[in-house]
């Protein structure tokens, strides 16, 4: 999904990817901390957000 919202720029990609690889991380760290689902759900939707975004550019 990165490399499609990127198109054929490879460093683009790279950092589309790791900024959601951070989330979804960040994501489930506060999910285990909170002890409940939301962290996981705003993170997945603020990256979702962010990749649709991306993508449109």
């Amino acid at each position: 999904m990165a490399s499609e919202a990127a198109g054929t720029d490879p460093k683009r990609a790279g950092a589309i990817a790791a900024s959601l690889f951070a989330a979804v991380q960040g994501g489930l760290l506060l999910t285990q901390t909170e002890q409940a689902v939301w962290p996981l759900e705003a993170a997945l939707d603020g990256a979702l957000g962010q990749l649709r975004a991306a993508m449109t550019v």
